[in-house]
């Protein structure tokens, strides 16, 4: 389940007024999807359509656009941002919203949740660090950091209730520079779990219910390289891909990695590692993969397309199959739909996808996607 990293706070703050900016030209937008939707036009549709339900914000609240995640049950894990005030990990359930509260800082950031009701993030204390946290029973709890290291944050967990994520310290410069090692918090106990051979640092990005965990590592020269954690021993998928680049961003229960591999950031393309093969995805232009459904007896991986190099010129799309080539979830919506997606966060085992999308000119909404299921023998839409 799950995506997201942070002392990001920073960086995303600045995405998001960048992206206040980009809410002007709402027709740009459109003619740029009008555009991507002429280079699908003769693909087929998947098998079954959409509805979407957006998730109700309080007034004068925004969603940070850092994550999200969906559970079996249909809750969901996000976080929000009132005007003027800090964020809020949240969860919604059955269309009402609790919010998580902090350690005892002003601020948390909620990014995965299981079908426990668990959540993982991270929050500030009243001292002012960054602390990993898990949230469950109605209370969140500070998970620590591992040593040598100021602050954590948690992405992901399993549904043991196992949590990964990252230990690191504010060294200045890029997020992404900081020194950290990908960590595992399980049954009270923290684990760093260092770093592959010719790389300095580390992070997990996800879990699943083996305690395999994917993520990604760099080496002095800042270059990123998909890592899988099994058998206590990392392994470096990059390698597997024969690309200069590449990230895991998320694995299932049958160790299956998805994530995107390339030479640079102009070519970098959907991934998947399965069983020691790796399969690169059919490709819209520039594309990239996040998620992987369990709910088709092969495999459906869901990602964002990108038709530019200004972050919000994405497009969810679902690859029904390895071999297919990615139909845009938006083409899979009721046909009266104003609905604009920009991004697909998670899948849950029923197929309801959590996407972040804006309905006609509205400001950016979280919204669930659930499949329309077709009896047998009804006709495809």
């Amino acid at each position: 389940m799950k995506i997201g990293g942070k002392h990001r706070g920073s960086i995303w703050a600045s995405l998001y007024i960048i992206g206040l900016v980009f809410m002007n030209i709402v027709a740009a937008q459109r003619y740029l999807k009008s555009q991507q939707l002429k280079v699908v036009e003769s693909r087929p549709a998947v098998g079954h359509r959409y509805t979407i339900e957006r998730l109700e914000l309080p007034p004068q609240t925004k969603f940070y656009h850092g994550g999200a995640a969906i559970n079996d049950s249909s809750q969901v894990a996000g976080t929000f941002m009132p005007d003027g005030r800090p964020m809020s990990a949240v969860v919604w359930d059955r269309g009402r919203y609790t919010k998580l509260g902090t350690l005892g800082g002003q601020s948390s950031v909620a990014f995965d949740i299981n079908n426990a009701g668990q959540v993982a993030g991270w929050s500030n204390t009243q001292s002012g660090v960054q602390r990993a946290f898990l949230w469950k029973q109605g209370r969140m709890l500070n998970l620590g950091v591992a040593p040598g290291f100021a602050d954590s944050v948690a992405t992901s967990l399993n549904q043991k209730g196992w949590i990964v994520g990252r230990s690191f310290t504010n060294s200045g410069g890029p997020y992404w520079s900081w020194p950290c090692h990908a960590t595992l918090w399980k049954e009270r106990k923290i684990y760093d779990l260092g770093v592959p051979p010719g790389c300095i640092n580390s992070r997990a990005t996800s879990i699943n219910s083996y305690g395999q965990i994917a993520g990604w590592a760099t080496n002095k020269d800042n270059q990123m390289t998909a890592i899988l954690w099994q058998d206590g021993k990392w392994i470096d998928l990059g390698k597997q891909a024969g690309k200069a680049v590449s990230s895991g961003n998320f694995i299932d229960e049958q160790g299956t990695v998805v994530g995107t591999s390339g030479n640079s950031d102009d070519t970098m393309r959907a991934t998947v590692w399965k069983h020691g093969r790796v399969v690169t995805l059919p490709p819209l232009p520039f594309h990239t993969a996040n998620r992987l459904t369990v709910s088709d007896a092969n495999g459906m991986v869901f990602g964002d397309a990108k038709v530019g190099k200004e972050w919000r010129s994405s497009s969810p799309v679902i690859w029904p199959k390895a071999s297919e080539a990615p139909v845009e979830l938006d083409r899979q919506l009721p046909d009266e739909s104003e609905w604009f997606l920009l991004n697909a966060y998670d899948v849950n085992r029923h197929g309801q996808v959590i996407v972040l999308g804006m309905e006609a000119n509205s400001v950016d909404d979280l919204a669930i996607l659930t499949p329309i299921h077709r009896k047998k023998g009804e006709p495809s839409p």
